[in-house]
């Protein structure tokens, strides 16, 4: 049996299902939550709630959140677009493996050259996992789905958000731990 060029909810699979089935209020309260974990357990297990690199606070604390709630909001319409590729489970669950497969990987390089605490573990290894499944998964939905307005904030917060990567990285902020340090700060580990 053929799929369908455009698939009906009943048919999607993965964080398409999710984002399909989930109300809008839903959605951004599951992001917000996965990203206030790193503040809240930062606080808990080394007593400050830092969070110095505009990449975390503006680039994954507002745009992936908003660019996750455009998704969203194709989603839930009547008739998407999905590659056809993308419409099987087990496609999803490999590029799930091979997401968290290449965050291990980054997290095992550069833990050392930051604070090593749990947070940066849950961070490499949990949100860098759902960032990297997100862009392959759903850069198809924006690019076959989106109309004009939500391809411009999409990708307006795309660079804003990589903007925010380029400053943290000139000015030594991608290393919260190293940066505080500098400025008087000590953690304890």
């Amino acid at each position: 049996m053929e799929k369908s060029k455009f698939c009906s909810w009943e048919g999607r699979v993965g964080i398409y299902y999710i984002l399909t089935k989930l109300p809008t209020w839903a959605t951004f309260s599951v992001v917000f939550v996965l990203f206030t974990i790193i503040v809240i357990g930062r606080d808990i297990l080394e007593r400050f709630p830092y969070q110095v690199a505009y990449s975390a606070i503006v680039g994954e604390g507002l745009c992936f959140i908003a660019m996750t709630l455009i998704i969203a909001t194709i989603m839930q319409r009547d008739k998407v677009r999905i590659p056809e590729l993308l419409q099987y489970k087990l496609v999803h669950e490999m590029i799930v493996v091979w997401s968290v497969g290449i965050s291990i990987i980054c997290c095992m390089f550069s833990l050392e050259s930051r604070s090593g605490s749990r947070m940066d573990i849950y961070h490499d290894v949990v949100m860098m996992s759902l960032i990297i499944y997100s862009a392959i998964t759903l850069l198809p939905i924006i690019w076959f789905n989106g109309e004009r307005y939500e391809k411009w904030a999409f990708w307006s917060f795309a660079l804003l958000w990589g903007g925010c990567f380029i400053f943290d990285i000139i000015f030594g902020r991608i290393n919260q731990f190293l940066w505080l340090l500098h400025h008087g700060v000590t953690l304890i580990r």
